[in-house]
């Protein structure tokens, strides 16, 4: 599956897909190099809702032992 992903600003890089990450990451195959970015097609809302729900459950995570 091939993908479309933003580096930085308005630079993008388009491969097949290697890896998936977590916080909605994906990591790329452009010509031998690898990178890794946001899908192009994902929003800005999208992305803050991962890194918030990522967050919470790290925090969440820690605490889980004192109760």
């Amino acid at each position: 599956m091939y993908s479309t992903i933003q580096i930085a600003g308005h630079i993008t890089a388009q491969g097949p897909v290697l890896r998936r990450l977590k916080d909605g990451r994906v990591e790329i195959d452009a010509g031998g190099s690898r990178f890794v970015g946001y899908p192009v097609s994902a929003s800005p809302a999208a992305h803050a809702r991962a890194s918030f729900r990522e967050g919470m459950i790290a925090a969440l995570s820690h605490t889980s032992g004192l109760i």
